[in-house]
This record gives structure tokens, C-alpha cells and sequence, in this order.
């Protein structure tokens, strides 16, 4: 191009270009610093619980942490809307598989089942959704169950489900021990996984907190959420 300039020769049209082009060469050489990541900034005072539970893996709770109350909840159904059937589905198929597993048990064959990539993508749908919920509500940051103490919370959520059933110890028994095969659980690990990657994404920090064992699943995410913030002042 320079050479075409040192003909001296060029027309309007021709001139119009080279201006173009050599502006384009320095955008290039001196490019605008881009942001590592989204630039989102939400509220301190907004914090976004998620429990974890066994026939409803995530809830969520949007709280303000400075009165303790919650200004909104997302049940799993509300989380994932039309796609809720896909839940039910992978339910059945995680049934269908545990009969399949025991059954080569007693055959003496291999118990290894493929789980497919249906509960992959039923993680993914719950993550995208929470994260635009804590988005539309300013919340500035997630906090999640932490999952060290998951099996306690799991037999503490079937412990008061047999209880709401009957007061005989025995009846109560019964019904946990049917409940435990007829539910599998879901991929806790997994979805926290999920959940966590999206959030980065969106430039949203993750923080987690031990999950209460007792209580509804909505108020366990709420005192996640309050437990998420106590814990940064103490620290």
C-alpha cells in the first residue's frame, strides 16, 4: 500500500481506502484492553442461598442479609419450568438403572450402568437458571451447601418424611428403607460444578457454607445464604 501511495497517483476513491485501512492496522497494533470477565456488580447486601435436597436438587433463595428475610425462592419446578419433565424422566431412567445394576448383582455380572447425558444437561438448565434469577435480583453473591455433610442432610430429609407418614418407629423405618431405593439421589458434585461455572461466567462469586440438616428446603437455603455472609465477618 505504501507503494501505491508513492505513485502520487491515487484517486479519491483510492485514498478513502488507505485512510480505512490504515486505520484498521492500528486498532490492531494497539488493541482496547478487554475485561477478564463479565463486569457485573451486585449488591453487598443481597446474598443467594442454595440448598440441596433429595427429590429436589437445588433450591434457591434470593435474602437480604440485612433484615434475614428473604425477598424471593425458586423451587426446582419454578427453576426449570417446561423442562421439569425432563426431571421426571431422568428419575425413572436413574430407577430403571438401579434395577439393572442389582440385577446383574444377583447374576454376578458387571454393575456398571451408563447414567447418559441427560442429568449433564438437567444440571446445566438449573445453573443458567439460578444464575439469571441472582442476576435479575442483584444479588452479588452465590453461596452453595457444602457437600461434606450431604449424606446427613439426605437422611435427616427422608427421616422427616417418614415421620410426617406415621408415629410407629417401625412403619417409619419401612417407608426410609423403601424410599432410599425407590429415589435415586442426584449428582450433588456435579450440579455444584455447574452452578459454579456459570456463575464465573457471569462474573458472580461462589462462597460455601455447611447446610442445616433440619428444616424445609427453602429455609435451609435462606440460612445458607445469612450463614455465607455471618462467616465473612468473622473472618
Amino acid at each position: 500500500m505504501s507503494g501505491t501511495k508513492a505513485k502520487g497517483n491515487l484517486t479519491s476513491q483510492q485514498k478513502d481506502f488507505v485512510r480505512k485501512r490504515e486505520k484498521t492496522l492500528a486498532l490492531l497494533q494497539n488493541p482496547f484492553p478487554r475485561p477478564s470477565r463479565p463486569l457485573y456488580e451486585g449488591s453487598p447486601a443481597i446474598l443467594a442461598g442454595v440448598s440441596f435436597g433429595l427429590d429436589k436438587p437445588a433450591t434457591l433463595a434470593i435474602v437480604d442479609v440485612t433484615t434475614g428475610k428473604a425477598i424471593a425462592y425458586r423451587s426446582i419446578r419454578q427453576l426449570l419450568g417446561d423442562n421439569h419433565k425432563l426431571l421426571n424422566r431422568q428419575r425413572q431412567r436413574q430407577q430403571q438403572k438401579a434395577q439393572q445394576r442389582r440385577s446383574n448383582q444377583l447374576k454376578f455380572a458387571s454393575s456398571r450402568v451408563s447414567e447418559g447425558g441427560l442429568g449433564d444437561h438437567i444440571d446445566s438448565l438449573i445453573a443458567k437458571a439460578i444464575v439469571q434469577t441472582v442476576q435479575r435480583y442483584n444479588a452479588s453473591s452465590i453461596v452453595l451447601g457444602d457437600l461434606t455433610n450431604i449424606r446427613e442432610v439426605i437422611e435427616s430429609e427422608i427421616q422427616a418424611k417418614a415421620e410426617q407418614k406415621t408415629a410407629l418407629k417401625e412403619i417409619q423405618a419401612k417407608y426410609a428403607r423403601d424410599y432410599r431405593t425407590s429415589i435415586h439421589r442426584w449428582s450433588y458434585s456435579r450440579l455444584a460444578q455447574k452452578i459454579e461455572s456459570k456463575a464465573l461466567q457471569a462474573g458472580l462469586t461462589v462462597e460455601t457454607i455447611k447446610q442445616p440438616s433440619i428444616g424445609t428446603l427453602q429455609d435451609k437455603a435462606r440460612e445458607i445464604a445469612i450463614a455465607g455472609f455471618q462467616s465473612r465477618k468473622v473472618s
